[in-house]
């Protein structure tokens, strides 16, 4: 399984791996989770994203997003979402 598919399964959705592709069907409403980014950026934010879904999920990995948009985080707030991040 891959390291996107494993963590997506995480929110409730489920996930057919195929050669060149994902099949996902998202759930309902989203469960939390604790998620894994396994230190790529894009996955934090991508993942940040669809957790802003659930009441409550944990996504690690906000040190790796000075890579490509520091103010990511901040965007989202300013934008409405509620993130607590350290």
């Amino acid at each position: 399984m891959t390291n996107i598919a494993s963590q997506i399964k995480k929110f409730g959705a489920t996930v057919i791996e195929e050669k060149d592709k994902l099949l996902i069907t998202a759930p309902r409403a989203p469960r939390n989770s604790t998620i894994q980014t396994f230190n790529d950026h894009r996955l934090f934010m991508a993942f940040t994203i669809a957790s802003l879904l659930t009441e409550k999920s944990v996504v690690e990995g906000a040190e790796h997003i000075d890579v490509s948009y520091p103010n990511f985080l901040l965007d989202l707030i300013k934008l409405g979402a509620k993130i607590d991040y350290q």
